[in-house]
């Protein structure tokens, strides 16, 4: 009898998968949570098969939870996702979605540049990242579906640097009054509406400020009302 090819370690379900995967854990209200409960919650009589061992070690390579003796706990930054008390909830999980010592190294060599196809990636996985042949292709699935679905592939290029600095020029634009000069606000909070409206024009494109957020400045402008961005 042959022996089973060994695989390095590799994300074998999808972000959707493990989110969903941990708000289940969540659902105990619960430190700790038996693995045999959850895999009744999730309907299946046993914690050794393979969707379910999966889903565990996803989402612990993603950072959402640890485990010991046959138990899960969520981790803090699982429970800043879960619970999120402000506007950083995307870049949390461009965050995890790096974690793993796999997805790191793509994340590395691919962003900014055009992925390969799914049959592709999952020979490149299987021939350079020591990837078992029996397990390339949903290693490869996994990837791309998780990449998917957090909005880090456009036009089939991966922009985890950029959707992260997009990030964080939204972030600073709900904030933009302590990003603006003193002697810039005194401009804007000038009776002049034509001073006010050509800052706003200046501040939308230094921004990137939406159709609807310059209409809520026109608005407030016209109310003579002081500006929030």
């Amino acid at each position: 009898m042959s022996e089973r090819e060994k695989s390095a370690l590799y994300p074998n379900a999808t972000w959707g998968e493990c989110f969903e995967f941990v708000k289940i854990v969540d659902s105990f209200k619960l430190k700790s949570v038996a693995y045999i409960e959850v895999a009744k919650k999730l309907g299946l009589s046993s914690v050794t098969t393979k969707s379910f061992t999966g889903k565990i070690s996803t989402s612990k390579q993603f950072g959402l939870i640890t485990t010991s003796c046959s138990t899960i706990q969520l981790t803090d930054t699982c429970k800043r996702l879960l619970y999120p008390t402000g506007n950083d909830i995307y870049s949390i999980k461009h965050a995890c979605f790096s974690q793993p010592p796999l997805y790191n190294k793509l994340i590395a060599i691919y962003d900014g540049k055009a992925l390969p196809s799914e049959e592709i990636l999952s020979n490149i996985l299987m021939t350079e990242h020591r990837i078992a042949k029996a397990v390339k292709n949903n290693a490869a699935k996994c990837f791309l579906e998780s990449a998917g679905e957090l909005g880090l592939i456009k036009g089939g290029i991966l922009c985890y640097a950029e959707s992260e600095k997009n990030f964080n020029t939204e972030n600073s634009i709900d904030n933009v009054n302590d990003i603006l000069d003193e002697d810039v606000q005194e401009v804007v909070q000038e009776k002049n509406k034509q001073i006010k409206i050509t800052m706003l024009i200046i501040l939308r494109k230094a921004f990137r400020l939406s159709q609807e957020k310059l209409q809520k400045l026109l608005f407030q402008l016209m109310q003579q009302k002081t500006i929030y961005i």
